[in-house]
């Protein structure tokens, strides 16, 4: 039995959704393109070319990733960036664990830039309708500050250590396939333009079939334990929202409860199942995508990318802690306060 809410497909009694389901795996499947087009590693070794000072080039490096990966989703950008990094960072025999984990927070904090960063923000899209001019046009002020103070925290934690010039190294030679990046270009630009018309099964289709002529390869390439995951979620916690809706309906009614709700429930149960159970009961989605991508840094369960970059990067759960602890901490009361006294969101 199908049922139409919202301009959203759901198969009942389950209410999974289907149409945000298949945007996040088409999305998934272009920022596999990208990544195989081998873009960024020729971003990287531009950088570590041109850039001689290795304070700038770990702000900027750090930054790269960050704004990377609100176009090819945030735990794609982990898979691109943590061991780039780990080369230069080794390199220069800095503190890992402090830079993986500036690193893992910026790109946790950039993917909220667009609609199309990161999974939790995929659903505020679609749910609410946004455009997606108007949605990265509310985050920007969120982006900046969060990522200003990244990159401050880079300058206070490495000042010392990277305060010389260094010896530029002959970097490897990095093989550009510019058919897969125009072609994935192409197919970002086909299913945002698809996905804010209501058709984004129809884009999910096209980019199938487009790979299959294009690089087989890219439908093998994705982890689809993760499509499976969020299915399961939108199952138990669409129900879960259900449930609670009489209690969480009362919250609601002041833009800094909502900020500060979404920011504490993600630290709990991770943002996406925490976005699956919020969005159907207020109406600020701004408030709600800012809190649930601050909710993304803070512990470990704050977000799947944080598990993820944990393995990569072998960072220390109690060296990352101490860093992105106090930054959730930061960043939320900066923005509790914003909204408290009316100025943002």
């Amino acid at each position: 039995m199908l049922i139409l809410d919202k301009g959203l497909l759901y198969t009942a009694p389950y209410m999974i959704n289907y149409y945000t389901l298949s945007l996040i795996v088409t999305f998934m499947l272009v920022s596999r393109g990208l990544e195989l087009s081998g873009i960024f590693d020729h971003i990287v070794v531009e950088l570590l070319t041109r850039v001689r000072r290795p304070l700038l080039l770990l702000i900027l490096l750090i930054m790269v990733a960050g704004l990377s990966s609100s176009l090819i989703m945030n735990d794609a950008a982990l898979f691109i960036y943590v061991p780039l990094a780990s080369i230069f960072i080794r390199s220069l025999k800095l503190n890992k664990d402090a830079a993986l984990t500036l690193l893992v927070l910026s790109i946790n904090i950039g993917s909220a830039l667009t609609p199309i960063g990161n999974p939790q923000n995929i659903i505020i899209w679609q749910i609410y309708g946004v455009s997606f001019h108007d949605f990265v046009y509310h985050l920007v002020p969120f982006i900046f500050v969060s990522l200003s103070i990244i990159v401050v925290l880079v300058y206070l934690l490495f000042r010392r250590d990277l305060n010389v010039s260094y010896k530029v190294y002959k970097p490897p030679k990095i093989y550009l396939s510019r058919k897969l990046l125009y072609t994935s270009v192409g197919l970002l630009v086909v299913d945002i333009v698809m996905a804010q018309i209501g058709y984004s099964v129809i884009g999910f289709i096209i980019t199938i079939l487009i790979y299959l002529i294009v690089d087989r390869n890219i439908l093998l390439g994705i982890d689809y334990v993760l499509p499976a995951v969020f299915a399961f979620m939108f199952i138990d916690f669409t129900e879960l929202s259900r449930l609670l809706h009489g209690v969480l309906i009362m919250y609601w009614d002041k833009t800094y409860t909502t900020l500060l709700i979404a920011a504490l429930l993600s630290q709990i149960m991770s943002n996406v199942p925490a976005t699956i159970i919020l969005v159907n009961h207020i109406n600020n989605w701004i408030a709600l995508a800012i809190g649930v991508n601050i909710g993304g840094t803070g512990i470990i369960t704050g977000s799947l990318a944080n598990i993820i970059a944990l393995r990569l990067g072998k960072i220390s759960i109690r060296k990352f802690l101490k860093i992105s602890i106090p930054y959730f901490i930061l960043v939320l009361v900066i923005f509790y306060v914003l909204a408290y006294v009316g100025v943002y969101p």
